[in-house]
């Protein structure tokens, strides 16, 4: 019997294994802090994130920096009020929305 945690790892890793990898190129979207450029990861390294470890819970050898971006303008501000509570709310004057054009050499595509 295999457990959920060992399935769960398995179709992942077949997942991955299936997706094609392809160059990709476009604009996207990001909300972030108005003290960082729109291309500064540092905030990232500060705090755990979804997708990434921050030096809140993990170890300088263990973290790396993240770029959170949407590729519609809707997108990313919808991820930034997901992650707005009224108790950070008056932080939203503090942040701005930021086009970036990216060229990527290598992406997965998962669908």
């Amino acid at each position: 019997m295999r457990s959920e945690r060992t399935g769960s790892a398995g179709a992942l890793r077949s997942l991955l294994e299936a997706a094609e990898i392809r160059p990709w190129s476009g604009d996207v979207w990001r909300c972030h802090g108005r003290r960082y450029a729109a291309d500064d990861a540092t905030g990232s390294l500060l705090v755990t994130g979804r997708f990434h470890p921050g030096r809140d819970r993990f170890s300088e050898d263990d973290i790396w920096p993240a770029l959170y971006t949407g590729l519609a303008l809707h997108v990313a501000l919808g991820e930034r009020l997901r992650h707005t509570t009224p108790a950070t709310l008056s932080k939203l004057a503090h942040q701005t929305i930021s086009q970036l054009h990216l060229e990527l050499g290598a992406v997965l595509v998962l669908c």
